[in-house]
């Protein structure tokens, strides 16, 4: 090239020398119209229908911060075998009273009353013997009740099992009875208030409605058709919507997830959830169900005594999931250029494809930055590129 001499560049050239780009036409029947036809088309398509429709484009979006509480209300019968029958209410079946995002209801239970400090025979199933040999001293089983002291004792008139020093009696029952003794829990309510709040935005949304207050919101009942927004749920439909039957569950009790989903228009001065049910222990196991063990203790005559209860019941798990959005043009006009980067491709490789269909085709090639009556429509770049075709 003029502009380099002895293979290096002339300075003057390199800061005066002017490059122009030159335009090449290809006339091929189909090849022209069908480039922007496709395009148009992609553009279109991958805007307005994935974009704007699917991706929704136009929202910014915030997560939701939550916070949740709980009462539960009702009265239940209960008839205590050897003991008669009781009235419950929420402050005894709800145990324990407080957790978060969470609430246990016991709906059957096992009760060993009198325990206190001494030795006792193990239970049977755990430490059968038959002498003192089959005992070891100062060892304990995983199922065990307390510590072996190395003695055979009787269990009952035709039984023996091994000493051991813990809460005496022993537990003697584990298995739940049927049928469950609370199955009236079934009718009880739980009221679950739900606070979310949006930080970026500094919005603020309930539950319920502003004017569901007093009497109103103490009468509603949700139904997921006739009454969406009231947050007063029956135990016996949660387990319902979730697709099994209280009753059922509430022999050996289980785990029911409450989700509460939030899609919210910040825009907008109220926002209501939605709910869903699932149960999350697998009825299908061997293990199926959930219980729990606690006591009572207390003195009597400086004796320090407990009462032992095994509690069946449903656990239910609250969950708070969702998001708040607002119309904004900063992800649409982020989308835009994602979709001009995407077309801007397009064109290279439509390119590529063009040259290798001329390769295989007879096409027209004229050079548009020359005069065609001068050069007869072919240049010295147009007579490389037809010899390179």
């Amino acid at each position: 090239m003029e502009w380099i001499r002895n293979g290096r560049p002339k300075v003057k050239n390199v800061f005066i020398r002017y490059d122009i780009v030159q335009t090449v036409e290809y006339e091929c029947s189909w090849l022209k119209p069908a480039k922007y036809v496709a395009l148009a088309v992609i553009i279109i398509a991958y805007y307005f229908i994935y974009v704007v429709g699917f991706e929704h484009a136009y929202r910014e979006y915030e997560d939701v911060t939550s916070a949740v509480r709980v009462k539960v209300k009702g009265t239940a019968k209960v008839d205590i075998p050897n003991e008669g029958v009781r009235t419950f209410d929420s402050a005894d079946y709800v145990v324990p009273d407080q957790e978060p995002n969470t609430f246990f209801v016991m709906t059957n239970f096992i009760v060993t009353k009198n325990q206190t400090q001494g030795k006792c025979a193990e239970k049977f199933s755990v430490s059968p013997c038959q002498n003192d040999g089959d005992c070891t001293r100062d060892a304990s089983k995983h199922l065990g009740s307390g510590i072996q002291t190395g003695r055979c004792i009787r269990y009952d008139a035709t039984c023996k099992s091994c000493e051991v020093m813990g809460w005496c009696p022993v537990e003697r029952r584990t298995s739940p009875p049927q049928p469950p003794l609370l199955p009236a829990t079934e009718n009880a309510t739980v009221y679950i208030q739900n606070h979310v709040y949006f930080i970026k935005n500094n919005k603020e949304r309930e539950n319920f409605p502003l004017n569901l207050e007093g009497k109103d919101l103490s009468s509603c009942r949700y139904h997921p058709r006739d009454d969406p927004s009231c947050p007063i749920f029956r135990l016996g439909d949660i387990t319902a919507m979730a697709g099994h039957s209280f009753s059922s569950m509430s022999v050996q009790g289980g785990i029911i997830a409450i989700v509460i989903s939030w899609d919210c228009k910040l825009s907008e001065v109220e926002c209501f959830p939605a709910y869903s049910f699932h149960r999350l222990d697998r009825n299908y196991t061997t293990k199926r169900g959930y219980n729990f063990r606690y006591s009572v203790k207390s003195m009597e005559t400086d004796v320090q005594t407990r009462t032992l209860v095994k509690a069946f019941g449903i656990r239910f798990n609250i969950l708070v999931t969702g998001q708040g959005w607002k119309v904004s043009p900063l992800p649409t006009l982020l989308y835009l250029s994602s979709a001009f980067t995407f077309c801007s491709m397009f064109v290279i490789f439509f390119n590529l494809f063009a040259i290798w269909y001329l390769k295989k085709n007879n096409c027209n090639v004229v050079d548009k930055s020359v005069d065609p009556k001068a050069s007869n429509g072919k240049g010295p770049e147009i007579e490389r590129l037809q010899n390179a075709i």
